[in-house]
């Protein structure tokens, strides 16, 4: 994020992205926003993650500012349970920047606005689904362990396979056919060999019929 896109963003810069739809969540349990930050800001600079429930006319930051150099991409995960019941909220990424140094910016990534489901126990939980879903794991990030959940709408056969950042797989976690349900499936953090792997960054793909989805994950210890 950036005042001057592709190019070193400007002294006395204060910029916004704004979603532009509110959310209602009178009927969420748990919201939460996720996505994926990278910072490169001159001392003095910050970027906030900010939320509305007046239409936009006030704003309150959420969680710590962003500044200085953060040069590999970190998971942010922000929790919005304090405004369920409200049926207009807001959420935007502010920028400012101050009259000295610049560099090139705040960049955001695979920003998800979900529901999450906090279960970690048990196989089957709920009524038919429509959709083939793989919804974002919880917790993220995590230690010791979290919880995959997916849905089928038919029976399938399901691989719920876990792979590390070089894509090598290490741990299948489901390799069956599946009824037409909600599954929740725990990752305890280790490999098929039951070994503990290490801190960093882990995917998970669902594969079901013709369907395929892969999700992001960290690991901390």
């Amino acid at each position: 994020m950036s005042s001057n896109p592709g190019d070193r963003y400007g002294n006395n810069a204060d910029s916004y992205a704004l979603y532009n739809y509110a959310f209602d969540l009178t009927a969420i349990s748990n919201p939460q926003l996720t996505f994926w930050s990278q910072t490169f800001l001159a001392d003095g600079d910050s970027g906030f993650v900010e939320i509305s429930v007046d239409q936009g006319l006030n704003w309150e930051m959420l969680g710590n500012a962003f500044s200085g150099f953060q040069t590999t991409w970190e998971y942010k995960e922000y929790s919005f349970q304090n405004y369920t019941g409200l049926n207009d909220v807001h959420f935007r990424f502010h920028f400012i920047s101050d009259s000295t140094q610049t560099h090139i910016g705040w960049f955001i990534d695979d920003i998800k606005f979900s529901d999450v489901i906090p279960s970690i126990s048990g196989e089957e939980t709920g009524d038919v689904p429509n959709n083939y879903v793989l919804f974002n794991n919880y917790p993220n990030p995590f230690n010791p362990e979290t919880s995959i959940h997916f849905t089928v709408p038919k029976m399938s056969r399901v691989t719920l396979v876990i792979y590390d950042i070089l894509g090598r797989k290490i741990r299948t976690l489901v390799s069956a056919t599946k009824a037409a349900g909600s599954y929740n499936v725990t990752w305890n953090g280790k490999n098929d060999q039951s070994q503990q792997l290490a801190s960093g960054l882990y995917f998970y793909k669902l594969q079901a019929g013709e369907f395929s989805a892969t999700k992001k994950m960290m690991l901390l210890k």
